[in-house]
């Protein structure tokens, strides 16, 4: 067993191993880097706010497909005005309507993004905010599953749900804008997975170069938490990580 011990005094294993913290179940050795990075001073000390502000750009993405509706339907309202009146007044009660989805979803999207100051929400809350970064081209449905399983045993439980949402920004950014993210769990465990289409070149959406660096910085904050990250991924396929209590280990 290979282990690094970060400046806080943090080991995270390499290899199979009882360790708190980020087992990467098929380590290739590209993927050094990554770890020693990760036992850098500062890198093992991110919360829930770091993960969030890497999935920004995917939340404004979604905003302006949304506000597609508004300016398009109101553009054509103004093309009717004023010679007709009658074609105008369906497209302005649906820009109306879109502009209301969007203050819906900005909405939803502060609620859930406050909860997550919170150490004790529900799993939905996280789903809904996963959810909502995905985008048209990702299938998120898979996610649902999730608010139905326990939060997991952990003696830190900001720490622990902040391994949780890095989870789902590792999904998130690996996918690069299309692919299916799904999750399940059970007991003390919620496993996140995630895979792209068949034939999909690189992901070139904001920060999808960062997901490994997310992946091992959540392992850190799941070994602050008492909790063990596992993680097996096909470099540019497919990942899975799974988040579980000590107890579900020895």
């Amino acid at each position: 067993m290979n282990t690094i011990v970060t400046s806080d005094g943090l080991t995270i294993g390499i290899g199979r191993s009882d360790t708190p913290g980020i087992l990467p179940e098929t380590l290739n050795p590209s993927m050094i880097p990554v770890v020693k990075a990760a036992a850098e001073p500062g890198n093992q000390r991110l919360t829930a706010g770091a993960f969030l502000g890497l999935l920004l750009p995917y939340h404004v993405h979604s905003i302006n497909n949304m506000l597609v509706g508004v300016l398009g339907n109101a553009e054509l309202a103004s093309m009717f005005l004023p010679d007709n009146p009658a074609r105008a007044l369906p497209k302005v009660r649906e820009a109306a309507a879109s502009a209301g989805a969007v203050t819906g979803f900005l909405r939803s999207l502060s609620e859930n993004a406050r909860s997550l100051d919170d150490p004790y929400p529900p799993l939905s809350r996280l789903v809904g905010f996963i959810t909502q970064a995905c985008g048209r081209s990702v299938a998120a449905d898979g996610l649902k599953p999730l608010e139905d399983v326990p939060f997991p045993k952990n003696r830190e439980a900001s720490s622990a749900f902040g391994a949780l949402l890095g989870m789902g920004t590792w999904a998130v950014l690996s996918l690069g804008g299309g692919g299916v993210v799904a999750g399940d769990g059970g007991g003390d465990l919620v496993r996140m997975s995630w895979s792209r289409p068949e034939g999909a070149g690189e992901p070139m959406l904001p920060g999808s170069g960062l997901a490994e660096s997310v992946i091992y910085a959540a392992g850190g904050l799941a070994g602050r938490a008492g909790c063990l990250l596992r993680v097996e991924t096909v470099p540019g396929r497919r990942g899975r990580a799974t988040l579980e209590s000590m107890t579900h280990v020895y």
